[in-house]
């Protein structure tokens, strides 16, 4: 990899509960970072909404004005130090 780095071209969309779904057995960071090492790019929706199974929502960060259909997280792996 060069030092002149760029999002990449594709950004996966996903929710947050198909990463719960996708998954179960990790935490919210490591589900995460799991769709983000696989897909490279990442774009997470409705991350305040509890999982179907009853689970707590996955991040809540503003609860009082968020909009969890609209608003989303870009993840992304960045190719020289392969964190996200």
């Amino acid at each position: 990899p060069s030092s002149e780095w760029r999002l990449p071209k594709e950004i996966h969309f996903v929710t947050a509960q198909d990463l719960h779904d996708e998954f179960p057995d990790l935490d919210v960071h490591g589900r995460e970072d799991a769709a983000v090492n696989k897909y490279g790019a990442i774009f997470i929706i409705g991350m305040g909404w509890p999982m179907k199974d009853g689970s707590p929502a996955e991040e809540v960060r503003s609860p009082g004005y968020d909009d969890w259909n609209l608003n989303g997280d870009i993840i992304v792996r960045h190719p020289l130090t392969e964190y996200r």
